[in-house]
């Protein structure tokens, strides 16, 4: 058992600093702001920290997705993943859509952009829905 005190990190996404700061039904936003942590050798932001910022926006529209539905939790059957363009700093910007949702499955897509409105990378993904 863990201690989850105050300042503790709850979860993948505390670890990595991905945040919901947005949503209403169907649809959610995540931002991450780019620190060193998130480069690879190359100096760009790390394919893995893509496709956790693009699970965490889907994820966020979809337990977010109708009152009924508020707070249910799911989990990624799959996702599959365009990247675009580069990042190197600054904030990121996921943007998540809950497509379809039916009895234990919900289809998402998520779109990353920069600051500028840049398309970083998108997705789409399939969620199993826990009861």
């Amino acid at each position: 058992m863990s201690d989850r005190g105050a300042g503790a990190i709850r979860g993948f996404g505390d670890f990595v600093g991905t945040r919901t700061v947005a949503n209403r039904p169907n649809w959610g936003m995540a931002t991450l702001e780019i620190e060193p942590r998130h480069l690879n050798r190359l100096d760009i932001v790390h394919g893995g920290v893509i496709l956790t910022l693009l699970d965490h926006a889907c994820g966020a529209a979809l337990t977010h997705g109708s009152s009924k539905e508020l707070g249910k939790a799911a989990v990624t059957v799959s996702l599959n993943a365009t990247f675009l363009r580069a990042a190197r700093s600054g904030k990121l910007y996921g943007i998540g859509r809950c497509i379809k949702r039916g009895q234990s499955i919900a289809f998402c897509e998520a779109v990353i952009e920069d600051e500028t409105g840049a398309a970083i990378a998108k997705a789409s993904g399939s969620f199993k829905l826990i009861r």
